[in-house]
């Protein structure tokens, strides 16, 4: 009796270490519809925040480069078309050359990028394309295939310095890089704006790598 029931036990144990395996080996499904935007411009909200007291992306204060980026993105944000969201633009102090999108609609520029664009056009171009992977709502999907949507949501102090984590180091996939510059270069050309500042833009990005 003693056996039959140990024997039962561990079948059963058994089952739950394959639901296990099995759920720790396929991803989460990737539909950003299981969060409201409501709910992404929370989040986004606290991982902004959360972002800027990193040293690293410490929040660059000049009135005169935030009237500039504005400039630029009120006039893309003209040529949008049903957007759901509510743009928020801020520059951080750091060398490094990069931007990228936190949900809610929020966009980190750094002052090297800023520095390293030659023509307003070309700034143009990598707020479009970042408005893409928000548009397409990118990193909704990537945040929820990494976690879960129940833990993005959690609330959780650990959990929400994991994201802050993924946020900013996170890459797209290509798929995901194609569709942010099919839509950066439909908005360029709706917002009047040379599209061709964003191959250009690549390009210069390109010679940079292949020098380092």
């Amino acid at each position: 009796m003693q056996r039959t029931i140990l024997r039962d036990l561990l079948v059963l144990l058994g089952v739950f270490g394959l639901i296990w395996l099995v759920f720790s080996l396929f991803s989460y499904p990737e539909d950003p519809q299981l969060i409201s935007i409501h709910k992404e411009e929370k989040l986004g909200e606290v991982y902004v925040d959360l972002i800027l007291l990193n040293p690293v992306f410490g929040e660059f204060d000049n009135s005169r480069v935030d009237s500039a980026v504005r400039v630029i993105a009120d006039r893309l944000e003209e040529g949008l078309e049903d957007s759901e969201y509510n743009y928020h633009f801020v520059v951080f102090d750091s060398e490094m050359i990069n931007a990228f999108t936190v949900p809610g609609g929020n966009i980190l520029i750094s002052t090297g990028l800023l520095a390293f664009c030659d023509t307003p056009e070309e700034l143009a171009a990598v707020i479009a394309h970042e408005m893409g992977h928000v548009e397409e709502r990118h990193v909704v999907s990537r945040l929820i295939k990494e976690l879960g949507i129940e833990i993005l949501t959690s609330g959780d102090q650990y959990v929400i310095g994991e994201v802050s984590e993924l946020l900013t180091s996170t890459s797209f996939d290509r798929k995901q890089e194609e569709e942010a510059d099919l839509f950066a270069a439909k908005l360029l050309e709706t917002a009047s704006i040379e599209p061709r500042s964003l191959a250009t833009l690549f390009r210069k990005l390109g010679r940079r790598w292949t020098m380092n």
